[in-house]
């Protein structure tokens, strides 16, 4: 039952073994990339609708900042005129002091206001 095995048919067995072997290595390298593709597409996918969300947030934000800011806005020119009114029936050393502390008022809302503005 055992025949020997001549030499044409072991270079047919061993170049036979070495293409399957080749095969079976191609199709796990294929099937690596495959599924590395589909890892990348559930970590781009979620990825990518984070960063719509976050710009959305970020849009909405900003818009809220500059309506809050307007209507701050309204309130400091109502005070500010109402402050005017005032200072001008002040006494003269009074009146410089509040004028004074108007200014610097107005200059701080004014930093503050760039620092939110360069923040949204």
């Amino acid at each position: 039952m055992n025949e020997p095995i001549n030499k044409l048919q072991l270079g047919r067995f061993v170049k036979d073994a070495a293409y399957v072997a080749l095969g079976l290595g191609v199709m796990g390298f294929q099937r690596s990339q495959v599924r590395r593709r589909e890892f990348a597409k559930r970590i781009v996918e979620p990825r990518s609708d984070l960063v719509a969300q976050l710009e959305n947030i970020r849009t909405e934000l900003t818009r809220k900042v500059k309506d809050v800011d307007s209507r701050v806005e309204q309130v400091i020119e109502v005070l500010d005129g109402r402050l005017e009114k005032l200072e001008e029936r002040l006494p003269l050393p009074t009146k410089s002091v509040v004028h004074e502390a108007r200014k610097q008022a107005r200059e701080v809302h004014e930093q503050l206001r760039n620092k939110i503005v360069k923040a949204a």
